[in-house]
């Protein structure tokens, strides 16, 4: 095993595997077990049966709550064409995680007197830090995959493996902490999702940073190359979170059951002129069901 370690050091840098450790085995993998449970993730049903919130209407505020992984062609897009000071991932992914320190503080220490749908918003930023980080790290290892493809299986190794105890060590831990109270897992998970503060400060992934970069700027030939593709992930990044909104404010099953019709149609058209009317009829069709 130390070997195993010390060559992959050697190869893609103490600084870069200490990176996926943070982003990939401990947010995703322990407090996020993955994606969906963990930590975090253990505790969104029992937050929502301590409000006495009905089952039918927690699995809607989980699936809302959920809605950044869904939202994850926008990110990559937003990553590779807006930079923050000549970074395209780091400045995002600390973005996301202040967002989630403050949703993991509202959670742990006010939770109790929160409603349901504020609930959700802030589930929402902690998952959405999950979410980034695990899509930009995930594209920084896979560059360092095509220049060091012979190394390849043994990096993936390392961070499946890392998933894998992370995960393992979650399941068997979160007994204990629900035991204290559910709020707890949301305290006990702050220091954790915070831990990956300083590899980015540091630049642990190893992003080229250049001489004089703007605060803020755009990759034109990028975003001109990419135009078509880039829309339609704003499209279906919008498409989400209407869905996202809906299902928090619309408790009407028959409004909820016909959107995802209007949303195929926009979807599969990909014109903007289309999606308008789609969307202008599915309205429609809302205040007529309402």
């Amino acid at each position: 095993m130390k070997d195993y370690i010390t060559n992959l050091n050697e190869q893609f840098g103490t600084e870069f595997m200490g990176m996926l450790f943070f982003a990939q085995a401990i947010i995703k993998g322990f407090v996020w077990g993955g994606g969906a449970s963990g930590w975090a993730g253990t505790g969104i049903n029992f937050l929502f049966r301590e409000m006495n919130v009905p089952a039918d209407r927690s699995q809607v505020l989980k699936a809302v709550a959920m809605t950044p992984w869904s939202l994850k062609s926008l990110m990559g897009f937003s990553s590779d064409l807006f930079p923050i000071y000549g970074l395209h991932k780091a400045p995002l992914m600390l973005i996301a995680t202040i967002l989630a320190g403050v949703g993991y503080v509202f959670l742990g220490f006010f939770g109790v007197n929160l409603g349901e749908n504020i609930i959700t918003f802030f589930l929402f930023l902690i998952i959405l830090q999950a979410a980034m980080c695990d899509l930009l790290t995930e594209a920084k290892y896979a560059e360092k995959l095509k220049s060091n493809p012979d190394h390849g299986p043994a990096l993936m190794s390392f961070v499946w493996g890392g998933i894998f105890v992370a995960q393992l060590c979650s399941y068997l831990s979160v007994g204990a902490v629900l035991g204290i109270s559910t709020y707890s897992l949301y305290i006990f998970c702050l220091p954790l999702a915070l831990t990956i503060i300083y590899p980015l400060m540091k630049n642990w992934l190893g992003e080229e940073i250049p001489a004089h970069p703007p605060c803020c700027g755009v990759a034109e030939e990028k975003l001109k190359k990419e135009s078509k593709l880039f829309s339609l992930s704003i499209l279906m990044g919008g498409i989400s979170i209407t869905l996202a909104l809906l299902g928090m404010f619309d408790e009407n099953p028959t409004v909820r059951m016909v959107l995802p019709i209007f949303i195929v149609i926009a979807a599969i058209t990909g014109n903007t002129r289309h999606t308008h009317t789609c969307i202008s009829t599915y309205f429609t069709c809302t205040q007529i069901l309402h």
